[in-house]
């Protein structure tokens, strides 16, 4: 196997024949995973926190500078900005927080950004994409896993072209990507090399062949390893019951969350749908939607 070395198995498209240049992008958290990822060839850095426990928020300022430092070059690292754990419909000022933190990531050297953002139906919300692209600036945008929760992801492929989105970040609606496959392979056939679309959630290396073989030029995975700090962190510190939000005056149904690219451990199942755990309960949380497809 090539374990060892993520980078070659991308490029041969893991253990098979050579199948052309693949990009390999990683999702990270810090500066020393960053430099992790590039040494074993990563092309690009996807950059969060709090992955495992929320799927991945906004990583901070100077976190964004020490792996724009690290990367050597603001093409190679595309920082994810999401204001909060839970689904992916937003208010008013949250678009308007995602905006000035894209805005910022550009400012600071990130060549691309990663967002997403869903209307209460299932549909891509337009209007935040529309100022989250104009925030950007020309820097690339990606839309992540929010794809994952569509009633009927193919269908929104035009609209994100529409919008101007370079890349498309996709489970295929499944928990790993490789269950997931048919829905890929139609999502690059209505594509037709207009926008990128890139495979990721539960790749395994082993699994890389059989993406590429879809026709796909890009592949995510998250390489992970625990802190090794297993003090109490308090009720507080990160606990599940920390992920609940403030209340509002009302809920917001719309589709259920997956994380943009949360790993496959940190979502529960139930009656077919994923869930993110200690928020699905929440009466602050989105509701699943009851056509949407499980991710």
């Amino acid at each position: 196997m090539c374990s060892s070395d993520l980078a070659r198995c991308a490029r041969r498209g893991g253990d098979g024949p050579v199948s052309g240049v693949v990009q390999l992008e990683i999702a990270v958290q810090d500066a020393a995973g960053a430099r992790v990822a590039f040494a074993a060839g990563a092309d690009r850095v996807e950059l969060c926190q709090a992955l495992s426990a929320t799927g991945g928020l906004t990583p901070s300022a100077g976190t964004v500078d020490a792996v724009l430092a690290a990367a050597g070059a603001g093409i190679r690292v595309a920082p994810l900005v999401r204001p909060r754990p839970g689904g992916f419909v937003y208010d008013a000022d949250e678009v308007a927080l995602v905006a000035a933190d894209v805005r910022e990531i550009v400012r600071r050297g990130a060549g691309g950004v990663v967002v997403g953002a869903m209307t209460r139906e299932g549909r891509v919300d337009r209007d935040a994409m529309r100022r989250w692209i104009d925030a950007a600036d020309g820097a690339e945008v990606s839309f992540h896993r929010a794809i994952d929760v569509a009633p009927d992801p193919v269908a929104i492929m035009d609209e994100l072209i529409e919008l101007g989105v370079h890349r498309v970040l996709t489970s295929g609606g499944a928990t790993r990507s490789v269950h997931g496959i048919g829905v890929i392979g139609e999502l690059v056939a209505r594509s037709a090399g207009r926008v990128q679309v890139m495979p990721g959630g539960g790749v395994h290396v082993e699994d890389i062949a059989r993406l590429v073989a879809l026709g796909v030029d890009a592949v995510h995975l998250s390489a992970r390893v625990d802190s090794g700090d297993a003090a109490p962190s308090g009720p507080g510190g990160g606990a599940p019951d920390s992920m609940r939000r403030t209340p509002r005056s009302s809920p917001r149904p719309g589709p259920p969350s997956t994380g943009p690219c949360a790993p496959p451990h940190s979502r529960r199942r139930r009656r077919g749908r994923s869930q993110v755990p200690g928020t699905a309960s929440s009466a602050f949380d989105l509701v699943s939607s009851p056509r949407a497809r499980p991710p």
